[in-house]
């Protein structure tokens, strides 16, 4: 059985709109930061200076996860992979959740995952910063460093703050990930 790891944070679950639409709020509309203006994994060096320890605020409070959605395809793209049986009839993947929290937010992810819909068994769910160090055959996650580090296959989860990393296999959205996971699997 391949062991796929999946990512939360802007792999499933879309924090960044949430998080920059409450940095926006915090900040009295003084600075309109998108998405697309975020170049590099460390947030802090986009936000104005003065609201620079808010930013890392915002992601401690649990009831952040209230409002977050699943991004496109996540939902559907699990629900495939995790159904997908080989030719005698066995499931073919075994697929854990694996994600970087804040203190504050520990847990929270897990119940996400439940209240949006994605049917996951706490023992595939994983709370970690060293995800190099899980043994994972596939891993899908926005965060280059974890990708390039890990024992597997990586799979790039594209968003602006990691497009400057040339890196492949790079997925745009969920389709492309299934369309990767079930390339690699042909081959091996």
């Amino acid at each position: 059985m391949t062991i796929i790891g999946i990512d939360v944070d802007d792999t499933a679950a879309d924090l960044m709109t949430c998080w920059l639409r409450l940095y926006r709020i915090g900040v009295r509309c003084k600075h309109n930061l998108q998405k697309e203006d975020i170049k590099d994994w460390d947030i802090g060096q986009y936000v104005l200076p003065e609201y620079k320890n808010m930013i890392y605020r915002i992601i401690e409070d649990p009831y952040i996860y209230n409002n977050i959605k699943p991004i496109d395809g996540a939902l559907e793209g699990y629900n495939y992979l995790k159904n997908k049986k080989d030719k005698n009839g066995n499931l073919q993947y075994d697929i854990l959740f694996v994600t970087n929290s804040t203190i504050g937010c520990a847990g929270r992810k897990y119940d996400w995952l439940i209240e949006n819909g994605f049917e996951v068994n706490h023992h595939n769910y994983i709370e970690m910063y060293r995800k190099d160090l899980l043994n994972v055959d596939i891993m899908i996650d926005d965060n280059f460093e974890n990708i390039s580090k890990t024992p597997g296959i990586g799979i790039l989860f594209d968003a602006p703050w990691n497009k400057q990393y040339k890196w492949y296999p790079r997925a745009n959205n969920w389709d492309e990930v299934i369309s990767i996971i079930e390339g690699w699997s042909k081959i091996c």
